[in-house]
């Protein structure tokens, strides 16, 4: 299966396969597209949230500047469609049940 991506940067285009890898699919193939930054990152990120309407879709960034995942999407993607299944922050979020807590 083939599966669009969008990454904030570098970093994160090598970081993805490796994070499929570790969960599993391993078989998914990607077509990543780099932002080359977080300014260029989240208004790609909204077409790619509306995109996620219709078929599976994947985006990653570096959070650094938000303390939890839920408020930073919330802000930058309001009608979003993105599911998280597991991921770790500094913030303590560990899954899709506790984004709403942070």
């Amino acid at each position: 299966m083939v599966i669009p991506a969008v990454v904030e940067g570098h970093m994160e285009s090598v970081f993805l396969p490796v994070v499929l890898n570790q969960i599993g699919r391993a078989d998914l193939q990607l077509t990543i597209r780099d932002a080359r930054g977080g300014t260029k990152f989240w208004p790609i990120a909204a077409r790619y949230n509306e995109a996620g309407r219709y078929t599976p879709v994947i985006g990653l960034a570096d959070l650094e500047q938000a303390e939890c995942a839920s408020s930073l999407l919330g802000s930058k993607l309001p009608s979003t469609t993105i599911q998280v299944a597991r991921f770790s922050s500094s913030s303590g979020c560990a899954d899709a049940g506790e984004l709403a807590a942070c």
